[in-house]
């Protein structure tokens, strides 16, 4: 049985983080984040205008994570 007890804890620890620290599962969407965009910047075969909305969108998504 899940211990809904101790998630919601966890939960609210993580929203309760500064700013400067993100929670482990930010963190870690935040680094898988940066890497994918090394690898769009990166990849041949893929248009520049591709590349920069993918750029813009993730740039986006990481202000949304780091609040």
């Amino acid at each position: 049985m899940v211990n809904s007890g101790a998630n919601i804890k966890n939960v609210c620890l993580e929203s309760d983080a500064s700013p400067a620290v993100l929670p482990p599962r930010q963190a870690m969407l935040s680094d898988d984040l940066n890497k994918a965009i090394q690898s769009v910047s990166k990849a041949s075969g893929v248009p520049a205008c591709v590349k920069k909305v993918i750029n813009l969108l993730a740039k986006e998504f990481l202000a949304i994570i780091q609040g």
